[in-house]
């Protein structure tokens, strides 16, 4: 049961999602019509699935709703509490939330820096090196305001990294998560939406965690995403109410993501009592990136043993995959949407309804690793299948030409 001022920050958090999804519902057509007169448009070529140019730097409204929501807490805490109830009540957010301003910083520092690099690559293609160079600083800072990945909970028999390995791990991290929501941008309301699912799983296990800061971030970015899909998927080209989030979009969801991962790695290994919940902290923290994660690096590994960069497009995502097998991309989102649910549920089952292994080491590694190669084994049978299903239908359709 939750307790009275557990239950006035739900209703807060609650709040902020909704008002962070009113503004980005009434801000985003403002976006919309300004791709329009400036011709920002994303043209249909080569690899693209639209046949019509679409407006593209929806991303654009992410970081400006989100630092403007959190800001309007922090500037109307700062009012008398008796003046209203209004200023009383978010000076008991504020109070609740145990705000620390350097993380701030350094999190709104990398996410604008994330953006601008985005809005230059969205108008003008940049190099993937710059592109690279920039993550890379991103990802310093996220690890300068104290979202770093300080131990592996297990994972390979390791514990707590040293601050060198734990640096270079941040920064595989958040490099890692940006060019996953990228490259499964590829069809409507993907990104979003395994975002919005990753956001919201977030949201609630911060919540829980009473790390309300973080919750608060969640919750008002997912409001915000929320808007956004709504947009992306049952907007209409003709009627001018279409948008893409662009480069800018995906670039700052990742960096929000891996920075929220960062953090509640570190919240969930901290709260641990025994060596069994410590080890799951890894799974809390990941699990909801996972479809993600394993799409980026397998099609990565594709590339490579192919003898071709990794950073080189194609068609060969998991969206494509069940495109190609015949599924149509309402069906593809609805599905790879349902299999990111899966994800998180099986895992997390696993440690809420499974044995306790925390008075045996070897057993505590054992279940780690064995549901980590379950999630890796089920990823790749079902890409496996979608070839397969793909080369059949498409062997079908040459012999019908």
């Amino acid at each position: 049961m939750l307790g009275v001022s557990q239950l006035k920050v739900a209703i807060l958090m609650g709040g902020a999602m909704v008002f962070s999804l009113i503004l980005a519902y009434l801000f985003i057509p403002q976006i919309i019509k300004m791709a329009y007169n400036k011709n920002l448009m994303d043209e249909p070529e080569g690899r693209k699935w639209h046949k019509k140019p679409v407006p593209q730097l929806g991303g654009i409204a992410f970081p400006l709703i989100l630092s403007f929501v959190v800001g309007l807490i922090f500037a109307l805490g700062k009012f008398d509490a008796n003046l209203s109830l209004v200023f009383q009540e978010m000076k008991f957010l504020q109070n609740s939330l145990s705000i620390n301003l350097h993380d701030i910083l350094f999190l709104f520092l990398s996410m604008e820096l994330l953006c601008i690099m985005g809005v230059f690559d969205d108008l003008q293609d940049v190099s993937y090196r710059k592109k690279f160079v920039v993550q890379l600083l991103s990802g310093t800072l996220l690890y300068l305001g104290g979202f770093s990945m300080p131990s592996l909970f297990g994972l390979l028999g390791i514990y707590t990294l040293a601050p060198a390995f734990s640096f270079l791990f941040t920064l595989f991290i958040v490099v890692l998560f940006i060019n996953a929501v990228n490259l499964i941008d590829g069809i409507d309301g993907l990104a979003s939406g395994l975002s919005s699912i990753a956001l919201l799983f977030y949201g609630l296990v911060f919540f829980l965690y009473k790390e309300y800061f973080y919750s608060l971030i969640s919750f008002s970015f997912l409001g915000i995403l929320i808007a956004f899909f709504y947009f992306n998927v049952f907007g209409s080209v003709e009627k001018k109410k279409k948008i893409f989030m662009g480069d800018t979009g995906s670039y700052i969801i990742g960096g929000i993501l891996a920075a929220l991962s960062l953090k509640l790695a570190a919240a969930s290994g901290g709260k641990s009592y025994n060596l069994h919940e410590y080890s799951r902290a890894f799974i809390i923290a990941f699990v909801p990136l996972f479809l993600m994660c394993f799409d980026v690096l397998r099609v990565f590994i594709t590339r490579l043993l192919k003898n071709r960069s990794p950073f080189h497009p194609d068609r060969k995502h998991i969206h494509h995959l069940f495109l190609k097998a015949g599924f149509s991309e309402g069906q593809t989102l609805v599905f790879i949407l349902l299999l990111s649910v899966f994800y998180i549920v099986s895992n997390l089952s696993v440690y809420v309804f499974g044995l306790d292994f925390s008075g045996s080491y070897f057993l505590v590694l054992l279940e780690l690793h064995l549901l980590l190669l379950f999630d890796l084994a089920f990823w790749f049978l079902l890409c496996f299948f979608l070839k397969k299903r793909g080369k059949k239908l498409r062997a079908k359709q040459e012999k019908i030409n």
